[in-house]
Parts: C-alpha cells; sequence; structure tokens
C-alpha cells in the first residue's frame, strides 16, 4: 500500500451513543493518492462528552461514515491499522450495507432554511437560494432595499428572497428598474385639460387659453372683461363680454368715425327710409311715419298738425279736435282737421271756431217793414199803432172791415211764428247740451 501523507487534519469529536459512534463534524485528510484507497479516516475517540488527547482505538468491528466529496452513505469495516504521524490510520473496506445496530450520519439532516444543504466529505453548507444570506446556520431574507439605492431608479419594495422597483405618481417602470415621465397630455384620453395641457415631469398642468381662466371644477370659464372692468373700451363706447374676449362697440344712436378712434352721434333721421348700413345699424326704413328730430344719441318722432303720436313713438293718429269741444255750435272732423259751423241765426267768427250772432235787423233790404227786434239766433217784427201783422215781417193796416177770414189768417201766422221761436230756442239749447 502506498504511503499515505497527512498534510492537516481537524478534530471535531462527538460523544458515544450506546455502542454507536457519532462521526465529527468536519476532518480533513489529505492524501497524495486517493484512487487507491475508497476511504481513509483519522479517528478520535469521544469519551465523557469530551475530546481525549490521545489516540484510540475503535473496536467497534462496524461504522457507518459518509464517502469523501460524495453524498452517498457506505458502511465500512475496519481491515487492519496503519500508523500515519501519531495518530492511528484505520483502513475500511465500503460494504453495501450497515448493520441493523448501526446508525447512519447524514450531517445534511439539519435544514439551510431557504437553501440547499451541500456536503463535501464530513463537511455541510448551506447554500443559499438568490435573495438569501447565511446567518447562524440558516438562510434568511437579504433585504437588497437597505443601503443599495441604485437598485431602483424610484422605489424599492424587499419581497421575501428578492426585491421589486415602482415608480412615483406619474411615471411608468421600465426594465423594471428605471421610471420613464407619463406624458399625460398625449397619452391620456380624454384629455386632463380642458383647453391647454403642458406636461412636467411626474405631472402635468393646465391652463386655458386667453379671456379664460380655470374655476373650481378645473374646466375653463369665460372671463366676463366687462363686469371685472378688464377691457379697454372707451367712456363713450359699451364693453359686450364674448366666449374668450369682449367687444367695443358704440352706444346706441352713435357710430364711430372713420379712424374708430371716436363714437359720433348718427343722425338716424337722414337715413329714414334709406336701407343704409352704418356701424351696428342694419338699416333704418321708416324711423317715423310723419316727423323725424334727430337727438344726441337718440331720435324722437313727431306728427303733422291734426295727427298725434301713439304710444309706441311711431305712428301717427288723426285727432279728433271734435271730441275736445273746440267748435262753439257744431264741429265736423276730418282727416287731420275739423270744420266748426253754426245754427241759423248765427255766423262762425273770424277764428273759425266761435259764432256770432246775425242782427238780422241791420240787413238790408230790412226783414221787417216796420219795427225789427234782435234775438239771438233770430229776430221778430212788430207794427206800429195802427197796424197789425199780416206775414212775419209785414204789417198792415187794421180795418175795422176785415173779414173774419183775414184775422183768422193773422192768428195762425203769429202761432207759426211764436212755433218757429221756440223750437230755435230748443235747439239752441239741446246743441249746447249736445256739445
Amino acid at each position: 500500500m502506498e504511503e499515505l501523507s497527512v498534510f492537516s487534519m481537524l478534530y471535531n469529536c462527538y460523544m458515544f451513543i450506546g455502542t454507536i459512534l457519532l462521526v465529527f463534524n468536519s476532518i480533513l485528510v489529505h492524501s497524495q493518492s486517493c484512487e487507491e484507497l475508497p476511504f481513509i479516516l483519522q479517528i478520535q475517540e469521544a469519551t465523557n462528552n469530551l475530546c481525549s488527547p490521545s489516540n484510540q482505538n475503535i473496536t467497534e468491528s462496524e461504522i457507518c461514515f459518509i464517502k469523501l466529496n460524495d453524498t452517498s452513505y457506505e458502511c465500512a469495516c475496519k481491515v487492519n491499522t496503519e500508523t500515519i504521524l501519531e495518530g492511528i490510520s484505520y483502513t475500511f473496506q465500503f460494504t453495501n450495507s450497515c448493520l441493523t445496530n448501526q446508525t447512519i450520519i447524514n450531517p445534511c439532516e439539519s435544514s439551510c432554511g431557504n437553501g440547499t444543504c451541500s456536503q463535501n466529505g464530513l463537511n455541510t453548507v448551506c447554500i443559499c437560494n438568490n435573495g438569501f444570506e447565511l446567518a447562524n446556520d440558516n438562510c434568511v431574507d437579504i433585504d437588497e432595499c437597505t443601503g443599495n439605492i441604485s437598485l431602483c431608479e424610484h422605489n424599492c419594495h424587499n419581497t421575501v428572497g428578492s426585491y421589486s422597483c415602482s415608480c412615483r405618481d406619474g411615471y411608468t417602470i421600465r426594465d423594471g428598474i428605471f421610471c420613464e415621465d407619463i406624458d399625460e397630455c398625449s397619452t391620456v384620453s380624454p384629455s386632463p385639460c380642458d383647453q391647454i395641457c403642458s406636461n412636467i415631469l411626474g405631472s402635468y398642468e393646465c391652463d386655458c387659453n386667453s379671456g379664460y381662466i380655470i374655476d373650481n371644477t378645473g374646466n375653463c370659464s369665460d372671463i366676463n372683461e366687462c363686469e371685472d372692468m378688464t377691457h379697454s373700451c372707451r367712456e363713450d363706447q359699451l364693453c359686450i363680454n364674448q366666449l374668450g374676449g369682449f367687444e367695443c362697440v358704440c352706444k346706441k344712436g352713435f357710430g364711430n368715425n372713420r379712424d374708430l378712434q371716436k363714437c359720433l352721434d348718427i343722425d338716424e333721421c337722414q337715413y329714414e327710409r334709406n336701407f343704409t348700413i352704418w356701424q351696428n345699424l342694419t338699416g333704418l326704413p321708416n324711423i317715423c311715419e310723419q316727423l323725424c328730430v334727430n337727438m344726441i344719441g337718440r331720435v324722437e318722432c313727431d306728427c303733422t298738425t291734426g295727427y298725434s303720436l301713439d304710444n309706441n313713438n311711431y305712428n301717427c293718429s288723426d285727432i279728433d279736435e271734435c271730441s275736445q269741444e273746440i267748435c262753439a255750435h257744431n264741429c265736423s272732423n276730418n282727416i287731420a282737421s275739423f270744420t266748426c259751423s253754426c245754427m241759423s241765426g248765427y255766423v262762425l267768427d273770424s277764428n273759425q271756431r266761435d259764432c256770432e250772432d246775425i242782427n238780422e235787423c241791420n240787413i238790408t233790404p230790412k226783414v221787417c217793414n216796420q219795427i225789427c227786434i234782435n234775438k239771438n239766433g233770430s229776430y221778430e217784427c212788430e207794427c206800429e199803432s195802427g197796424f197789425v201783422l199780416a206775414t212775419a215781417n209785414e204789417c198792415i193796416a187794421i180795418d175795422n172791415s176785415l173779414s173774419v177770414a183775414a184775422i183768422i189768417i193773422i192768428g195762425i201766422t203769429i202761432v207759426v211764428l211764436i212755433t218757429i221761436a221756440v223750437v230755435s230756442i230748443i235747439a239752441i239749447v239741446l246743441a249746447v247740451f249736445v256739445s
């Protein structure tokens, strides 16, 4: 047998349990040739739970061991001994099975936790899974996020055996590590903004077009420049609010001059019945029905004599002068005019309204052949002594020989005259009350 050269040995002793020797945790045996001998061990016996410094022979005929550089179990039987250095060298021959009273020694029976137990001869090594590290013979999770700020661009989240990355709001993950800004203005539909959207890192900003402002709901509302007095209209102009702006116009009845620097009064009357466009006036057909009177910034309508302006301040209606008792006696209404007339016995005054009594007694030829008495609207004829009225205005001498027929005629004539006078008086009274 080739001589063995032991370079180093590590003694870790275990106690006897009954007649079975529990083999050491770790024994390193180096030889120049491992091919000739299947198994060589330097063994030190454990006595009273302690390792003795002296080398003693193993009395057991068979002990179960694990092959060096292997993970299988074999039974070794002692066949001879050789002294190597100061220790005792035992040569074992491997058999296929251990005796019933022998215990198989498995160094990897203890758990490594989140790892794999690897055996190197009698040595056991815990090889931890990725994301774990060895601590007190057990594999524990590695917190990759602690002290390693380069793992994730934004947020690092430790998990069992690994980690994950996430991004702040407004970013999206790339390659599981990096964070890219989300362009909400171009990728989000519908647009998050009502009008103008500006992308910024991790977010976006909304803005409004000129003439609008962001309201409490985040939408753009029109600015009423006319109400908040932010318009630029002149004092002689009116401000009219528009969506997104405003318009300056001249007040009603005014129009811009040619250089648009001043509002001038519009003489609406000169455009009457002419469909002329001026500033915001779309033609002025028939501003007034009859007379047009231009005023500063406005126009007034009027009517010719005999007409009055209606409530619409545009049309003219005929005035019924007769309803105003404008004539002393009789009134006849005409279009835009009237005519006064008098009852019998009166004549129209120069003012064409009053009536004057006609003095029939001054009329030539005389209406009475003897005595004439003027009355309002009439007259009476009387006779001198010795005469009597033969007709209404003729007197005849009294003749005692007048026939009865003549007397009757005279009497009837007098009655008729009296009746006419009474009727005339009644007519005058009625006319006064009616008017």
